[in-house]
């Protein structure tokens, strides 16, 4: 009868310890989880704010250059000055079409992150359920 009683103890202590592995290993992969979405988060808002950046740069530095130019040749048609300053504002709006792009795609991205968040916390809710639905019965037996 002793025997018995010290082979249920046994077997219980080895149980518990099997568990309590089990669920360091499970939050483990949990906070794993959250931290690789995190970074991909951060990763993705820089890189697109840094390509909006670039665009507008490359546009400021070739107007720069334009200007630069321009300077240099005294003499200047006034049709042809129109005409130039014609083209730079289509290309300034194209420059800020592509800003507007960039940043919509951005959105799209954080929305998809945040869907796959949103999942994640899903998972990890059945996760904790189950888990207590675990505990509860261990606790009954």
């Amino acid at each position: 009868k002793e025997l018995a009683a010290a082979a249920s103890v046994v077997q219980r202590l080895y149980r518990d310890r099997k568990e309590r592995r089990r669920m360091m290993l499970l939050r483990l992969a949990q906070q794993r989880a959250e931290e690789e979405t995190a970074r991909n988060r951060q990763e993705l808002e820089f890189r697109s704010a840094h390509m909006i950046q670039s665009v507008f740069r490359r546009w400021v530095v070739r107007r720069k250059m334009q200007f630069i130019e321009m300077g240099m040749r005294t003499v200047v048609r006034r049709e042809s000055l129109e005409a130039r300053r014609k083209i730079w504002r289509q290309e300034r709006d194209a420059a800020a079409a592509m800003a507007v792009q960039t940043a919509f795609r951005a959105r799209e991205a954080r929305l998809f992150f945040n869907r796959q968040k949103d999942v994640q916390e899903h998972m990890n809710q059945r996760a904790a359920s189950l888990l207590a639905k675990c505990k509860s019965i261990s606790t009954l037996e």
